[in-house]
C-alpha cells in the first residue's frame, strides 16, 4: 500500500530542495528556494543569508531548524557563465527525534574548468523499515535507529565546454560512513534483519561525469541535466561491506509562456543498482519530497529501482 505523503514546507524559502540533509542527493527536481536564488545574483562581494525554517512530512512530521549560506566567486568577472561559490551550514530537529547537523561545500574555479564539492554531517535518523523489495507488507513497519557520520567529497573537471551551463565534466568521488545502531531502541525484525542492522562502516571510490546545459542550476528553465555515478565500496579499505552502487539521472527542462510568467516543465528519469553485499540503508530507494512524492521515502527498498517523473512549476 503506498503512503500518500504530505508537502507542506513553509522554509520562508519557498519549496524545499535546499535543506541541508538532501543537498547532496542528486534524486529528484529539484526546486528553488530564496536562499539559492539570491545567489544567481551576487556579485564579487560576499552574501550571507541566514534563515530558520519549518517543514511537515510524513517521515519526520513537524520539523524546525535554522540554515544559512555565503555566496562568493573564486573566478574573475570575465569567465563567462561564472557560478557562485558556496559554503551552507545548517541543524534540525524533528518530533520524531530525527537531528541534524551538516555542512556542505560547492566551490568553482580555474575559470568553471573545476568543481570541488563536499558535505559533512552528523544525523541522528530514526526512520521505517518494511524489508526489501517492492511488495513488502505495511505491517512489517519497524523502527531503525541509526546514528550517522557522513563525510562525502566529491571533484569535477570540465572537458567539454557548453554555451550554457557546466558542459561535461568528468571526476572522482570519496564517501566514509560511519553507522551506529541504538541497541536499545533498534528491535529486530520478526521477518529477518537485513544487511546493515547493527550498524558498521563504508569507505567508497568512485567515478562521476555530468552533463549540464541548464540555462540556470537553481532554477533551470531550458535544456538537460545529465548524471551518471559509480561507486565501489571495498573491504580492502577496512570497510565491513563490500559492493558497488551505480545510478544514472536524467533530467530535461523547457518552459511556457503563460501571460508575464513562466510556466516549466521538467522531467526526470533515474536508474539505479547495487551489486553484492550492500546495507540495506544503502540500497535504491524512491519518495519523499524530492522523488515521486506521495511515497513515503524509503518506503520501498531493493537492489535495483527505476522511476520517472513530470513536474510543472510557476
Amino acid at each position: 500500500m503506498n503512503t500518500k505523503g504530505i508537502a507542506l514546507a513553509l522554509v520562508l524559502t519557498i519549496w524545499g530542495c535546499g535543506t541541508l540533509a538532501a543537498q547532496d542527493k542528486p534524486l529528484g527536481l529539484k526546486r528553488p528556494d530564496t536562499l539559492k536564488v539570491a545567489i544567481k545574483d551576487s556579485t564579487d562581494h560576499l552574501g550571507i543569508v541566514g534563515l530558520p525554517y519549518f517543514s511537515y512530512s510524513p517521515e519526520t512530521e513537524l520539523k524546525v531548524g535554522i540554515a544559512g549560506i555565503i555566496s562568493f566567486h573564486l573566478d574573475d568577472r570575465d569567465v563567462p557563465n561564472r557560478r557562485s561559490s558556496t559554503l551552507s551550514a545548517g541543524a534540525s530537529a524533528s518530533q520524531l527525534g530525527q537531528n541534524m547537523i551538516a555542512t556542505n561545500f560547492d566551490l568553482y574555479f580555474n575559470r568553471l574548468r573545476s568543481r570541488v564539492s563536499g558535505r559533512v554531517g552528523y544525523e541522528n535518523m530514526p526512520v521505517r523499515y518494511y524489508g526489501i523489495g517492492a511488495e513488502t507488507p505495511q505491517e512489517n513497519e519497524i523502527w531503525f535507529y541509526p546514528l550517522y557520520l557522513k563525510i562525502f567529497a566529491s571533484y569535477f573537471h570540465r572537458v567539454v565546454q557548453t554555451d550554457e551551463g557546466q558542459g561535461f565534466t568528468v571526476g572522482g568521488r570519496l564517501e566514509y560512513w560511519n553507522t551506529v545502531v541504538d541497541q536499545e531502541l533498534t528491535m529486530t525484525p520478526s521477518f529477518g534483519a537485513p544487511t546493515g542492522w547493527e550498524g558498521g562502516l563504508n569507505v567508497g571510490l568512485g567515478l562521476t561525469m555530468t552533463y549540464d546545459t541548464r540555462d540556470n542550476a537553481y532554477f533551470p528553465t531550458k535544456n538537460f541535466y545529465v548524471e551518471a555515478r559509480s561507486m565501489t565500496y571495498p573491504k580492502v579499505l577496512k570497510a565491513d561491506f563490500g559492493y558497488t552502487r551505480s545510478y544514472v539521472d536524467l533530467r530535461g527542462f523547457t518552459s511556457v509562456p503563460i501571460g508575464s510568467e513562466l510556466l516549466v516543465i521538467g522531467g526526470q528519469m533515474l536508474y539505479d543498482i547495487t551489486i553484492g553485499d550492500a546495507p540495506f540503508y544503502d540500497l535504491p530507494t524512491y519518495g519523499g519530497d524530492l522523488l515521486m512524492r506521495g511515497i513515503l521515502r524509503s518506503r520501498f527498498v531493493d537492489q535495483a529501482s527505476w522511476c520517472g517523473q513530470v513536474e510543472a512549476r510557476a
